[in-house]
C-alpha cells in the first residue's frame, strides 16, 4: 500500500506542484492589484506588492524546477 502511494506521488508530483504554482499565481495577480492597506488598529503599513512579487519568484522557481 505504501509503495502504490509512494508510485501516485511521485508519477503525479510535478502535476501538483505545477497546478498549485498556477493557482498561486493567480491569487497573487489578483493581489498585485490591491492598494496599500492599513492592518490594525495602528499605522503599519503593509506593501502588497513587494510581499507579492517575492512570493511570484518563489513559486516560479518551484514551477521551474518542477518543469525540469
Amino acid at each position: 500500500m505504501k509503495t502504490d502511494l509512494q508510485d501516485i506521488i511521485a508519477t503525479n508530483a510535478q502535476d501538483i506542484i505545477t497546478t498549485n504554482a498556477q493557482r498561486s499565481i493567480l491569487v497573487l495577480q489578483e493581489l498585485i492589484m490591491s492598494p496599500i492597506e492599513t492592518m490594525g488598529e495602528g499605522t503599519i503599513l503593509i506593501d502588497r506588492r513587494i510581499y507579492v512579487q517575492t512570493m511570484y519568484q518563489y513559486i516560479s522557481s518551484i514551477a521551474s524546477l518542477a518543469n525540469k
